[in-house]
């Protein structure tokens, strides 16, 4: 028996909701009142909850709240043939495409295409799939022959486009002509085949199909149906024209096709820019400098105008590298360090920061006034960094160019190489106030932070002037691309970055400066007056162990914190890492060592349940303390009163030493390093049986429990006659739960 067929009708209710209501809601929510419009709707489903015009517009306020499982099962709800409609097509294919369901997506946009061919339907979801970013999709509907390029020039123009997108563009040309036999006077195929054209250089074609265009449609319409070329604007059509005729040496005709769009835009802020895109281009870099300085004095700071300026900016002090001065007649928009001031940065390049410290400590700090501020920017061609590691070369320089030799930041596994100042000076921020430069490389991690972030905190003691914040660099050096330094990416990185640990970043900051402001400086900006302390602590080499200097500070600033804790100080403490995720480096049989050490009077303290302050009022307090290496570690050395013994649990073999040094450097009676590790816990692809390669950091480890208290035992943390629990206890419990930690690999242990 045949199943039977959707009804062709919609059965509306006696007592349906009227077509006010529903205007009225739909009203609220095309005004943004979408609270409003979903209570509104809500109270009305009670009692019709089969309405279809109402299902619709739940569903549409669903979206616009991001509930896409709501809006998901809504859609799914709406009935033939309102399924087949182009709302409730679009609808459906949005909301499961957010969900990452892209399988699913797919089989519904075909499904419906098979029901319902027309060529309506075909261009709404070609359109609609490339607004999703889903061109390969796009093709693929061609493929199965479900999108007609024939049907309409919809259909066909979305082909193009996303052809185009994989630069395939031998068929986007080929799809250009025939869609120009059937609709030659098509806006949408005319721009596409002229943006085609110019980004492929193919400039007597683009000089034509760009003429035509702007002779075809009003001059406000040319430009909303460019498609393929980044950051248009009103005039962008002309541009195009004229940089085709300037490529053709036709610079009288390029000239007067600017001057034509000047007219016809005459009130738009964008022409200057539209000027300073095509004179950077052309390389004409003294009108470049003249219409960029325009074009960002013109209107509010727009990050992507921004992006552009700098990445023209760059190009060009990469063009007059090794000059002693910038040509005549280059506005001073364009920053060009003179020949003192290149002389000056080359020597501070050269120079090798890491012998300060064996220099002894100078009480070096800059203090700059209109200090400008650059984040790290791109390499020039053939820049590597000198012995390896990652290459940073923003950086902090005066009001002339020449690099605070303090602001060069010493880090783990980079190489800070600030280049020569470049940019407009009207694309800076200004920043007013008074600031302390902080660092080079601010990091979210606690280990990090403490290590790499506090190097220049001791200037908070010799300071005598009130501080606004303390400014850090992001570690994160951008690319050039497609001509532009998006500057944005840092921005949006440190938002997504630092949410989680900006409690205790700022307690660490109160503790050691006083305050808790702090920024990152993630575009280019100008400093009212700027703090450079030297860097006096860090993650490599002999910062490590700081300075005396800097430790007095740590020592000082930790003793005025303990005054205002409260909690009982303990003799003895084992700081336990049991209770944090096991994919951050766990240790098997910890939890035996704790049973053995709190046998031993050891209070088993687990410091991500404490404040900063609670740290280290107990750490500073105690007599023995035991710590497996990590950041809590980089916590106890900070504490160190010359009265601690401190006994460093390596977490993977050999990894310990560096814990012990800067424990003993920062003042520990004794420090050891325990390191018994004779095993690891391997991640295994259980498809191709492969070991899945992981920082060692989140790797786990096993250790030899009896030797590890042996040592202790004969190092004095613990009594002689320990017993310790056979390794056997447990291990099948914490390898089941490494497995539920990784899911989908399979977990292998194997001694060393």
């Amino acid at each position: 028996m045949m199943d039977a067929q959707p009804s062709a009708t919609v059965t509306i209710l006696p007592n349906a909701p009227g077509q006010a209501e529903l205007a009225e809601i739909t009203a609220l929510l095309k005004s943004g009142t979408v609270d409003g419009a979903r209570i509104r709707a809500d109270r009305l489903a009670v009692d019709f909850p089969d309405d279809q015009d109402l299902i619709l517009v739940r569903a549409q306020i669903a979206m616009a709240e991001r509930r896409w499982a709501d809006a998901e099962t809504l859609w799914c709800a709406v009935k033939a043939p309102r399924s087949q409609t182009r709302d409730a097509v679009l609808g459906l294919q949005n909301v499961l495409v957010r969900q990452r369901k892209l399988h699913d997506a797919a089989m519904h946009v075909e499904a419906a295409l098979r029901a319902t061919p027309t060529a309506d339907l075909m261009g709404a979801v070609a359109r609609h799939s490339l607004r999703l970013r889903q061109g390969d999709e796009v093709l693929r509907l061609f493929d199965l022959g479900l999108l007609d390029p024939t049907r309409s020039v919809e259909v066909a123009w979305c082909r193009c486009v996303a052809l185009s997108a994989q630069r395939r563009w031998e068929e986007v040309e080929a799809g250009i002509a025939r869609g120009l036999v059937s609709w030659p006077s098509s806006p949408f195929l005319v721009v596409i085949a002229a943006e085609a054209a110019s980004l492929r250089e193919d400039w007597a074609q683009a000089a034509e199909r760009w003429q035509t265009a702007i002779a075809l449609m009003p001059a406000e319409r040319v430009s909303r149906h460019c498609r393929l070329l980044p950051a248009v604007v009103a005039a962008t059509p002309w541009l195009k024209l004229a940089e085709a005729h300037a490529r053709l040496g036709a610079d009288e005709r390029a000239t007067e096709t600017l001057n034509q769009a000047a007219m016809l835009f005459s009130g738009d802020s964008t022409m200057p820019l539209v000027r300073a895109r095509l004179d950077t281009t052309l390389g004409r870099w003294h009108a470049a400098a003249a219409a960029w300085d325009e074009a960002l004095r013109a209107g509010p700071r727009d990050p992507a105008i921004i992006a552009e300026a700098f990445g023209a900016a760059w190009h060009y002090s990469g063009s007059r590298a090794g000059e002693t001065k910038a040509p005549a007649g280059v506005p001073p928009s364009f920053l060009h360090p003179g020949r003192d001031v290149v002389a000056w940065n080359d020597k501070v390049r050269s120079n090798n920061p890491m012998l300060r410290m064996s220099q002894g400590f100078t009480g070096n700090v800059d203090i700059l006034c209109g200090a400008y501020m650059m984040p790290s920017v791109p390499v020039r061609p053939g820049q590597v960094a000198e012995g390896g590691g990652y290459l940073v070369t923003g950086g902090v320089y005066d009001s002339s160019g020449r690099i605070a030799e303090n602001c060069i930041h010493i880090g783990q596994k980079i190489r800070h190489v600030p280049l020569n100042l470049f940019g407009l000076d009207a694309g800076f921020k200004r920043l007013d106030g008074n600031h302390i430069y902080a660092g080079g490389e601010l990091s979210p991690h606690p280990g990090h932070f403490l290590m790499e972030c506090m190097g220049r905190f001791w200037y908070a003691d010799y300071c005598r002037e009130e501080i606004d914040s303390l400014l850090y660099f992001e570690k994160m050096r951008l690319e050039q691309d497609g001509g532009r330094i998006d500057f944005a990416r840092i921005a949006n990185r440190t938002a997504r970055r630092y949410d989680a640990s900006l409690a205790f970043m700022r307690q660490v900051t109160r503790i050691f400066c006083g305050t808790e402001d702090f920024r990152v400086v993630a575009e280019p900006t100008i400093v009212e007056r700027l703090h450079v302390p030297q860097q006096n602590f860090g993650l490599v080499g002999r910062f490590v162990a700081g300075n005396s200097l800097f430790r007095r500070f740590i020592r000082d600033r930790i003793d005025r914190s303990n005054l205002a804790v409260s909690i009982p100080a303990r003799e003895r403490i084992y700081v336990s890492r049991s209770r944090m995720p096991l994919s951050r480096g766990a240790l098997y049989p910890e939890k035996a060592l704790e049973a053995a050490l709190e046998r031993e009077g050891y209070f088993i303290f687990f410091p991500e349940a404490a404040t900063v302050a609670e740290q280290l009022f107990l750490y500073s307090k105690a007599t023995h303390i035991i710590v497996a290496a990590g950041s809590a570690a980089h916590f106890v050395a900070l504490a160190m009163r010359g009265t601690q013994d401190v006994a460093v649990l390596a977490r993977q073999r050999g990894q310990a030493g560096v814990f012990q040094m800067q424990v003993a450097a920062f003042g520990a009676r004794n420090a050891i390093t325990v390191d018994t590790v004779d095993g690891v816990f391997e991640l295994v692809d259980p498809t191709s049986n492969e070991v899945v390669p992981l920082n060692g950091n989140k790797i786990a480890h096993t250790f030899d429990l009896a030797a590890a208290m042996a040592l202790l035992g004969r190092q004095g943390f613990v009594s002689g006659t320990v017993h310790s629990p056979g390794r056997a206890d447990g291990f099948a419990e914490f390898e089941a739960s490494l497995k539920a930690e990784f899911v989908g690999m399979a977990v292998r242990h194997r001694f060393f």
